[in-house]
């Protein structure tokens, strides 16, 4: 806990939490000194002008606890399997059981343009209040989506810490299915060279998808462009190559069918 002191009044931080981040969202890309002063204010609640009246060296102590210790979205931040919020119990979802209601909607909001502002119905997706605890081994509720968006507004109390470590693992085993189901493709012996390049672009295109989270969507999507603009062009190459060996093959077997024909009239004109 972060505590402070300004003409007698105290002031503290427990935690960020969702909608913190989402009211900062905004102030974190900046670098001035007074975006920090704003930031600092709306987490503790300390009016600016009362902030200001601190001496600068206490103020950048505060600042920095915040930011290693309450702001951390590094790659680097923990996963939790499991966590307690407002005396309830959560587990993180089966990854191995996903069902194609929860995929869709976790791929519908990372790839949303404000996926930025979706976190909390993201994590009310992964976490799912406990039904059954072993030793090793937690069930979760079922999903359902109406449930989810009841528990989304809740989570927007959610610590932000929660975040960036239940996102990076789920894009993670993610990865890895997408990465092991697209390998498995391409080892066909039966796949062309211009089918196994389709493929290795549709997985890049893919993986980067899935990174999309707490990171920015303007600069996934602008690596992701160039992908698809030349998965487009193979594709049509591809398919003219389809209808034109499929228009030969018919060439082929109407000139079969002609020679037939012509032999049958010649055995048969003298009858």
């Amino acid at each position: 806990m972060i505590e402070f002191k300004i003409s007698g009044k105290e002031y503290k931080i427990d935690e960020v939490t969702i909608q913190h981040y989402y009211d900062i969202q905004d102030l974190i890309v900046r670098q001035d000194f007074a975006a920090k002063v704003e930031i600092v204010s709306k987490i503790s609640k300390c009016p600016e002008s009362e902030l200001k009246r601190l001496e600068k060296q206490h103020f950048i102590i505060i600042w920095d606890n915040l930011v290693n210790h309450y702001l951390d979205l590094s790659e680097q931040t923990p996963f939790h399997r499991n966590l307690v919020f407002n005396n309830e119990l959560y587990g993180f979802i089966d990854v191995n059981k996903i069902t194609l209601g929860e995929f869709a909607d976790m791929d519908m909001l990372k790839t949303d343009p404000m996926s930025q502002k979706k976190l909390h119905m993201m994590m009310a997706i992964l976490y799912r209040p406990a039904v059954q605890i072993t030793k090793n081994w937690m069930e979760v509720e079922a999903y359902n989506s109406d449930t989810m968006m009841h528990r989304a507004e809740e989570f927007l109390n959610l610590p932000i810490k929660y975040v960036t470590g239940a996102l990076n693992f789920f894009s993670a085993v993610s990865r890895y299915y997408v990465e092991t189901t697209l390998n498995s493709l391409t080892q066909n012996p039966a796949t062309t060279p211009r089918e196994k390049l389709m493929i290795e672009l549709s997985s890049q295109i893919m993986l980067e998808q899935l990174e999309i989270g707490v990171k920015s969507y303007t600069s996934v999507q602008e690596t992701i462009l160039p992908k698809l603009e030349k998965l487009s062009e193979l594709a049509l190459l591809e398919s003219s190559t389809i209808l034109h060996t499929e228009n030969k093959n018919k060439e082929k077997k109407r000139t079969i069918v002609d020679k037939w024909n012509s032999k049958i009239k010649d055995k048969t004109k003298w009858l």
